[in-house]
């Protein structure tokens, strides 16, 4: 028989200090226990631990500890396995089932109470219902307790929450806690089998639990029933061995403080805190420090201790604070590149280096960092399933689904490297999607569907003979997922494996095509995902494509997948907060530092509030911060230890994390009752802690610095040859010339035009053109007709028109509103106008060779609406969607009706010949409608163009330069060639400098 231990009465409770090895630590303490017992006394020990790391991380211990039988390592998740047959419990359900399940019984409260959340929440509130009844068996609280709740003084919506929870308790059979055979109601219901049978036959070998907290009820049930065996013991991790009695006393009710669980558990054992023995000869690396963070973290009701306690840690200051650096950086970028940097210098010292954070961004920016020195840390989290190529591409699929195809939609599929085949194949798929994008795409119809795109390939655009075949694979495999049908889990899950296989295996699979996506671990895992919906078949209610993709994105961020295929270097870690119990590093880096990140924000219960919380004796939401606070008071005392925070997220300031405002209000406090006391100088080590820090930022700051420093590019001013120059211009491009010279320099001379966007967009620019067309059809159908008649006409050919050319349903309900709006006005107005004369032409184009220069060239304009008038002359009209322009803006820039004048009195419109013009005015169809008439006289179209001419002349000098953004409109003002000119190296007040070409 083995025997670790004396007999003694009641149970049996050791800990480990903090900052120590909780593994070597462990494996120590077993070891001197051991010593002169046979070597088979070891196999007949047996340890429950609380993760298959720490499992791991205990058995290499003993590997490395020389040839010997290993204990009996468990985890406590598989206690099932300890539990003999005769113990009936049933098969655990499904989890997916589970909450589908559950899914249904939410969507139909919602259906009823619309206002408690949307329907595409109902898979958050089912999930949290199932962990609610998990936590309610887990701490044994029966379901008839909440028949005991009293609900009488809370909201409408917490009473609904209640009578909501009852009806579901009501369903299931048996009051006990423990009905539902999954979770943490499973787990008790093991626990509460294996204590009976213990009770009646005790085993005769030891039995430990280690590294586990308690915090889960279940869990410390099991604690209880193992610590009163007759060599069982509990071994807690990271407990504050320095605190006394009143201390222990002080925190127990505190959720929120680090060492809460212990003294809850000691409570419910007897067991006296303060006299906790260590399991085997360990203490903390640096017990001044462990002292110094106790006192910090006291709970608030008691934080006035810090007056009495505190000057007795003045002279061991040095020493707690020796190992430790605080990094305050500017920014999370920043401070992602001091932690890297530091934990470069570690592997290059030979020194381990672990990153403990819970923030995964942070985790993937000191990734991301290292990277540049081909370093790949061993990250335990790995990345969610949702961002690896498997997962982007079923979200991309998924998010399409019962939705009309669009340009932006397909391009990141296309791009997907699981999509379009192996080797040539996959080759030949890149060079048709690069020639559908640019041909087609670019500028587009805003949807597309699979008969656009096989007319597409049948033009001289695709230039490809594989382009047919690839475009009717491409609509094939799409094809599943049109249309917004009401199908089971199942059946959406089934056609987006359908449409994912088909994008993977390429147009030209061939007789050997394999499927890619499902190759790796994330795509083993992927295709598990999708199995397990295929099989949930018709659980649930049936949903809309929206809904499954919602659930899809759940299922696939709520998994996360480790990359083997990369060598990680054997020095440096990043671990997650439950990671970092079980092991350590020379170099301890704790980031993210901040409220809301660590500690996270306390989530919300959409069913029980605090108070009902409390009447049902469940943990409270400072229960999860409490947590957290032990973790980092755990890794906080490691013997180097390095605090990291940014001080502005997101482009807002941050609140440092609680407990380093603690640590810093705290060694202020000792400082400065040290100076009093002319024990010290004027100095403060937080300032020191920063100071360190400092040294780790500024070597970021530095890595980021370009090695030679490159210097601005001035504000451009190109001269180009005569021969260069353009010697055509439209109307509008002449505002062009006198605004911002450079882009007629980009688009004329250096035939530079900008890459249109995927697809329409209804912008400025749509709108423009849809309205000219709709008042282009108006007025070619006025009859002069009273007026409540040709408003019904303009309002019925103004729905027609949008009907036939926006796509966009809810745009083009703004659009017809807003001629609604300004029917009668128009209406109104262009009877005026016809009583002034008849209209000539419209949307047509016009050309004039100006006169007067030293070389051809030629205006152009494309005029909205000419009229003839009663006296002979013409009347130029020009539609405004916005505001016209001023007085000013016209005489400086806005030109374009002076310009049209000029090209009109030249005959330079083919159905006109040269004719004096008389009026020229704006209709501006903004609001409910304005105009704004010009001076029309000779004298005034003379002056215009003597200033065009003026104008041209100068351009046509070779020595003339194309300067940038010269009398810009507004200072907002972007031009398509401002990344072409290098704006932002140089400010509009820069003067411009002459470039001869």
């Amino acid at each position: 028989m083995t025997r670790l231990f004396p007999d003694q009465e009641g149970p049996r409770l050791f800990g480990l200090p903090l900052g120590c090895d909780p593994t070597q630590a462990l494996y120590d303490g077993l070891r001197s226990r051991l010593e002169g017992q046979p070597p088979e006394a070891a196999a007949r020990v047996r340890i429950y631990l609380n993760t298959r790391r720490a499992a791991r991380a205990l058995e290499a211990a003993f590997v490395a500890g020389g040839a010997a039988l290993l204990p009996q390592v468990r985890v406590l998740e598989d206690l099932e396995a300890d539990v003999p047959l005769l113990v009936d419990l049933p098969s655990p359900p499904d989890p997916l089932h589970r909450m589908l399940d559950m899914s249904q019984l939410v969507a139909r409260l919602l259906d009823l109470e619309p206002d408690l959340a949307p329907q595409s929440a109902r898979f958050d509130l089912a999930e949290s219902i199932a962990l609610f009844q998990d936590e309610l068996g887990g701490e044994a609280v029966p379901l008839s307790r909440l028949e005991t709740l009293d609900v009488g003084h809370q909201s409408g919506h917490w009473q609904r929450s209640l009578t909501f929870l009852k009806i579901l308790a009501g369903s299931d059979d048996g009051d006990e806690a423990g009905t539902d055979p999954s979770g943490q109601n499973r787990q008790r219901r093991l626990v509460e089998a294996l204590g009976r049978i213990w009770a009646e036959e005790p085993p005769d070998t030891p039995i430990l639990i280690a590294g586990s907290t308690g915090s889960r009820g279940a869990t410390a049930r099991f604690m209880e029933i193992v610590a009163n065996l007759p060599q069982g013991a509990v071994i807690l991790p990271g407990v504050d061995m320095q605190q006394g009695p009143d201390q222990w006393q002080a925190i127990d009710g505190e959720q929120d403080h680090p060492q809460f669980g212990f003294a809850r558990l000691g409570r419910r054992l007897g067991v006296d805190m303060a006299a906790l023995p260590a399991f085997g000869p360990v203490a903390s690396p640096v017990p001044d420090r462990a002292a110094l963070l106790s006192l910090s973290l006291r709970p608030a009701p008691v934080t006035e201790q810090w007056m009495r306690d505190g000057p007795a840690h003045a002279d061991a200051l040095d020493a707690s604070l020796s190992g430790v650096t605080l990094v305050e950086a500017d920014t999370a970028r920043l401070e992602a590149g001091a932690i890297a940097c530091r934990m470069r210098a570690a592997a290059e010292d030979g020194r381990s280096a672990a990153l403990i954070t819970p923030d995964r961004v942070l985790a993937r920016r000191v990734a991301a960092m290292l990277d540049r020195w081909q370093i790949v840390p061993d990250d335990s989290a790995g990345r969610p399933l949702s961002l690896t190529p498997p997962g982007l591409l079923l979200r991309e699929l998924a998010a399409l689904a019962g939705r009309r195809l669009t340009p932006n939609a397909l391009l990141p599929i296309l791009g997907s490297p699981l999509v379009g085949g192996l080797r040539d194949a996959r080759r030949r798929h890149l060079v048709l999607s690069r020639r559908l994008d640019l041909s087609f795409l670019r500028g587009g119809p805003p949807f597309i569907d699979g008969a656009a795109l096989r007319a597409w390939a049948e033009s001289p655009k695709a230039r490809m003979e594989e382009a047919p075949a690839w475009a009717a694979h491409l609509a094939a495999s799409l094809d599943p997922l049109a249309g917004d049908a009401q199908l089971n889990v199942g059946g959406h899950a089934a056609r987006l494996r359908v449409a994912a296989e088909a994008l993977s295996r390429g147009a030209e699979p061939g007789p050997d095509a394999v499927v890619s996506l499902w190759d790796k671990a994330a795509g083993a895992r992927a295709a598990e995902v999708l199995r397990k919906l295929e099989e949930a078949g018709d659980r649930g209610a049936p949903m809309s494509a929206g809904d499954f993709d919602v659930l899809l994105n759940r299922l696939l961020s709520a998994q996360d997948v480790r990359d083997e295929a990369f060598e990680t270097h054997p020095l440096l870690s990043i671990w997650g907060t439950l990671e970092a119990r079980v092991g350590t590093a020379e170099v301890m880096i704790l980031g993210g530092l901040n409220e809301g990140v660590w500690p996270g924000s306390t989530s919300v219960d959409p069913w029980m509030n605090r108070d009902m919380r409390r009447q049902l004796d469940l943990p409270l939401p400072e229960r999860r911060i409490g947590l957290a606070a032990h973790d980092f008071q755990q890794a906080a005392n490691a013997p180097e230890v390095v605090l990291t925070r940014s001080v502005r997220e997101a482009e807002a300031p941050s609140v440092a994390a609680r407990w380093l405002v603690r640590l810093g209000n705290l060694v202020d406090g000792i400082d400065r009752i040290a100076v009093a006391d002319g024990r010290a100088g004027a100095w403060s080590h937080m300032d020191d802690l920063r100071a360190r820090g400092r040294v780790w930022t500024d070597l970021a700051a530095a890595v980021d610095r370009p090695l030679a420093e490159v210097p601005a590019a001035p504000r451009p001013a190109p001269c180009p040859p005569r021969a260069a120059r353009p010697d055509k211009l439209s109307a509008t491009r002449i505002q062009a010339l006198i605004r911002d010279p450079y882009s007629i320099y980009a688009r004329y001379v250096l035939n530079l035009r900008a890459v249109a966007p995927p697809g329409k967009e209804p912008d400025a620019l749509e709108r423009g053109t849809t309205l000219h067309e709709v008042l282009e059809k108006c007025v070619a159908a006025f009859e002069n007709e009273p007026p409540e008649v040709e408003v019904d006409r303009f309002r019925r050919i103004a729905a027609e028109t949008l009907e036939e050319i926006v796509p966009w349903p809810a745009v083009r309900r703004i659009w017809k509103s807003r001629l609604d709006r300004i029917a009668p006005w128009f209406v109104a107005t262009e009877a005026e106008r016809r009583a002034d004369g008849k209209v000539l032409i419209q949307e047509v184009w016009g050309r004039w060779a100006v006169s007067g220069l030293s070389a051809p060239f030629t205006l152009e304009a494309r005029v909205d609406r000419i009229d003839l008038l009663a006296d002979g002359s013409l009347a130029i009209f020009d539609y405004k969607t916005g505001t016209p322009p001023s007085d000013a803006q016209v005489r400086q820039f806005d030109k374009q009706l002076y310009l049209e004048a000029l090209i009109a009195q030249a005959g330079g419109f083919d159905t006109l010949a040269a004719t004096p013009v008389g009026r020229l005015e704006y209709i501006g169809l903004g609001g409910t409608g304005s105009l704004r008439r010009l001076d029309a006289s000779p004298d005034e179209i003379e002056t215009h163009r003597a200033d065009l001419v003026r104008l041209l002349t100068a351009y046509q000098d070779p020595a003339q330069p194309y300067p940038a953004r010269t009398r810009p409109h507004k200072i907002t003002y972007d031009s398509d060639y401002d990344q072409l000119s290098r704006r932002g190296e140089w400010d509009d007040g820069d003067d411009p400098v002459e470039v001869p070409l």
